[in-house]
């Protein structure tokens, strides 16, 4: 099996691996990024639909382990790490043992395959934006798979049975892929912990940010309000219903109404990033935001205003797949509003 033909598929299995390894990087600086700084603009924040900032600040953006935030690019850099070494093994060490290292990344990258195709959906028909960086990690994930059966060289049935007797000599090399991984996983959890502690350890940075920034009196206005009737801090909120930042936010503002509930009384204005009705913008950025600031409204003259943005808020009303307007009818029917009279509501014109 010599020759340059028998050694380029596992090759080209090595430098897929290692680019899933770079976007997967970039991906986890940019979350870090963002949760440090949610008005950095990435590189391909392009236009409404290609928004990676949308897509990376999202609610399945990162999982939770231990009260500890994890981005889920992390746990793709891990993955192809391991995928990375298992591609090195097979493409720098003689057979069988090679073979067999193709066969588990073959599997592994086949689960990969899966999970990719997921967080795909996830972000065209849920958060309803394209992150270029993710469409990469897309791409690694379609073209690993062929790369590696190219690279072991045997039927399916040849390709089961190897994995099979590798696993009976004390589950073969899965030890040391299962312990490679927990290693770097907890070195992860670490490290994310203290930055974690990092960020919320900025109070020094937020109070001169406040001082040094232009200030303007701004009044309640006609906008909507709930908590103390005599506060001792009124809070006016500017928020766009379809930014994943600031659903971020009402859930803290939400937490912070409840521990203060004598204290502490919110007023809500929009300010959607979405050029439909707001000329201020330069650009397009949330393409459903107006829609949703007119169906919220339309929720408060029945007097369910703050319930209609919980539905909004909730993970699958952030976006697309929750902002379209037969979503915004279904969470008015939800709410038990009245169909006929909300629906001649978003239809009026606007001003």
């Amino acid at each position: 099996e010599g020759g340059v033909d028998s050694r380029r598929a596992p090759l080209v299995a090595l430098i897929t691996a290692l680019a899933g390894v770079g976007f997967s990087l970039y991906l986890t600086w940019h979350h870090g990024k963002l949760q440090a700084d949610p008005r950095y603009q990435s590189v391909c924040d392009v236009s409404g639909t290609f928004d990676c900032n949308s897509v990376n600040q999202s609610a399945w953006s990162a999982i939770e382990l231990g009260g500890v935030h994890l981005p889920v690019s992390f746990l793709g850099l891990i993955f192809y790490i391991v995928l990375s070494y298992l591609c090195f093994v097979r493409l720098t060490r003689a057979l069988p043992q090679s073979r067999t290292a193709s066969v588990y990344a073959f599997f592994l990258s086949g689960a990969g395959l899966a999970f990719s195709a997921a967080m795909a959906a996830n972000s065209i028909f849920v958060v309803g934006k394209i992150c270029l960086f993710c469409s990469g990690l897309y791409v690694v994930a379609l073209a690993l798979p062929l790369a590696l059966w190219k690279s072991i060289g045997l039927s399916l049935g040849e390709t089961f049975a190897l994995a099979t007797q590798d696993l009976r000599k004390s589950g073969g090399q899965l030890w040391v892929l299962a312990i490679a991984f927990l290693v770097l996983l907890g070195g992860g959890f670490v490290f994310f912990s203290i930055m974690e502690d990092k960020s919320g350890d900025t109070g020094v940075d937020i109070v001169r940010e406040y001082r040094n920034a232009p200030k303007a009196l701004v009044g309640e206005g006609s906008g909507y309000a709930k908590g103390a009737s005599n506060p001792r801090v009124t809070i006016i909120e500017f928020a766009d219903l379809e930014c994943p930042a600031c659903r971020k936010e009402a859930g803290e503002l939400r937490a912070l109404m409840k521990k203060y509930p004598n204290d502490v009384r919110l007023v809500f204005r929009h300010y959607p990033l979405d050029q439909t009705c707001n000329r201020e913008l330069g650009r397009q950025i949330h393409k459903f935001a107006c829609g949703a600031a007119v169906a919220a409204e339309c929720a408060g003259v029945e007097g369910k205003f703050f319930e209609y943005m919980e539905k909004i808020y909730t993970p699958w009303g952030e976006a697309h797949g929750g902002l379209d307007r037969p979503s915004l009818e279904r969470h008015a029917a939800e709410l038990g509003l009245n169909a006929a009279s909300f629906k001649a509501c978003l239809d009026q014109p606007g001003p």
